[in-house]
Formats: C-alpha cells, sequence, structure tokens
C-alpha cells in the first residue's frame, strides 16, 4: 500500500546552505534534491512561510504558530507578510521564509507534472516539527524514509 508524499517546508537558509554544497538544483519552480549518487527527489516549490512565534511572545488566538502558509493562501486570509514578519487581523508574528515542496512523481512523468501549475492547497495545513533538530537534518530524514529509491 503506497501513501502520497506530504509537502516539505523547505526554509531559506536551507535552500542556500544546500546550493552552495551543491546538493540541489532549482528551475523553473521545481527543486531537485541530489539524495545519493544516481538518486534524486524533486519537488514543485511555492513560496511559502512558517508561523515561529508572536512577536510580542503573547498567547496566538489564531493557531498559526508552527503552522506553515503559502503566499497565496495569506492573501486569501488577508495576512500581510513582509521579509521575516507577518501581521494577521491584530496580531504580529515572526515567520521564517521558504518554500513548500510538493514531492514531484520519479521519472519522465516528474516532467509532466511539473509543467503543470500547482494545485491550491488552502485546506492543507504543514505542521513544523516539535523536535529541536535542524531544518537539514529533519528534511534528510524524511527524505531518506518517505521517499526511499529502493
Amino acid at each position: 500500500m503506497s501513501t502520497a508524499a506530504k509537502p516539505v517546508f523547505f526554509s531559506n537558509q536551507i535552500i542556500d546552505t544546500w546550493s552552495e554544497g551543491k546538493k540541489i538544483a532549482i528551475a523553473e519552480n521545481v527543486l531537485t534534491v541530489n539524495k545519493a549518487p544516481g538518486v534524486t527527489v524533486q519537488f514543485m516549490l511555492d513560496e511559502a512561510y512558517r508561523f515561529v512565534k508572536t512577536s510580542d511572545g503573547s498567547p496566538d488566538p489564531h493557531q498559526l504558530i508552527g503552522k506553515v502558509r503559502t503566499v497565496k493562501q495569506l492573501e486569501q486570509m488577508g495576512a500581510e507578510a513582509y521579509m521575516n514578519s507577518c501581521i494577521y487581523k491584530d496580531i504580529a508574528y515572526d515567520v521564517e521564509q521558504g518554500y513548500l515542496g510538493r514531492p514531484l512523481a520519479s521519472g519522465a512523468s516528474a516532467k509532466v507534472e511539473a509543467a503543470k501549475p500547482p494545485p491550491v492547497i488552502e485546506e492543507k495545513v504543514v505542521e513544523a516539527p516539535k523536535e529541536s533538530k535542524s531544518d537539514e537534518e529533519l528534511l534528510s530524514a524524511f527524505l531518506l524514509n518517505n521517499l526511499g529509491g529502493n
């Protein structure tokens, strides 16, 4: 039984680090991760923000902390994001800029799927990990556990 892979949040920091180390390539909003020699995994990217905390440390009445929203979702909510800040209704949040990556099928079908516009993922929410591991460690574990090329 196969389950569909979930979207993954890639912070700008991890994208920059991996780009410098030539671990990834990005072309036409498709991120290709070099998982192992000759093994790659591809993701369709949408600009997104991960909510880290309220700017003043107050409780989060909108329950956004730990969630990821695409730019389109933020626009639909009426939220305004700029750099590492986002204001939603009456609350200012610290956010992390990055991309929400939808895993693409491998092989030739990935090229066809990459040409399609990304679907609207309004109701999907990606929870931030509750562990204190780095983004790189968490993403590596995810790729090895869920997208194995075996």
